[in-house]
């Protein structure tokens, strides 16, 4: 049986793969980025993550119509089957969730965060007899994006998540002030609004019913 101990070893390796890969995003886009790829609405990531990450309570789309019961014999085992057979097709059936929304309510960004190289690369740290560098050489790092080109979105997503290190994908949607969070090892994708609008709540739990997943908090 799979433990959180060994998920997290295994989520932890993944964290330096290709760490040093540099995404083209202009393949991508469907339009040119008019601001810094380090700056979304004039404001630091950072500082604009936060607000986020602070919500109390928040959305997500799931395999399962209710939370697990903490302790749940069999869920480790399930979700790992589920991840090994079911994972592309849960994050493909998202992407259509999120084109379809974005019919309505037109998404204004991509955020791609994801693990790379330290460019604060400090000499004092680094031992060249032993050729062994003693400072943090992985840093996490977040990308904004143009919006998709709409027949790539799929294979934007899964180029992100193949290639990039330890990599979330967030499309945000200004008019609405939420982000919709895609992960690769993850049967969930979360739904975070600033402002709770009842209208898009209706209309993404229609959406989410559509493709056979569920829609709780």
């Amino acid at each position: 049986m799979e433990t959180k101990e060994s998920e997290r070893s295994e989520r932890q390796k993944r964290q330096e793969k290709n760490s040093n890969t540099r995404f083209n995003w202009e393949d991508f886009e469907r339009l040119e980025l008019q601001s810094s790829r380090d700056l979304i609405d004039d404001t630091e990531i950072d500082t604009f993550f936060e607000a986020y990450s602070e919500l109390e309570t928040f959305s997500v789309i799931d395999i399962f119509p209710y939370q697990v019961p903490e302790g749940s014999d069999m869920y480790w085992d399930v979700e790992k089957y589920f991840l090994e057979t079911e994972i592309k097709n849960f994050i493909s059936k998202c992407i259509k969730i999120i084109l379809k929304i974005s019919c309505y309510y037109p998404y204004t960004n991509v955020i791609v965060s994801h693990c790379g190289m330290n460019s604060d690369f400090d000499d004092s740290l680094y031992d060249e007899e032993e050729g062994i560098y003693y400072g943090d050489p992985i840093e996490y790092q977040s990308d904004v994006v143009a919006p998709i080109i709409v027949e790539k979105t799929e294979e934007f997503v899964n180029k992100v998540f193949d290639t990039l290190g330890n990599p979330s994908i967030f499309f945000y949607f200004k008019s609405i002030d939420t982000l919709i969070g895609l992960y690769p090892d993850e049967l969930v994708a979360t739904v975070k609004s600033l402002n709770i609008d009842d209208k898009f709540l209706k209309l993404l739990g229609a959406l989410v019913t559509s493709e056979g997943l569920f829609l709780r908090q």
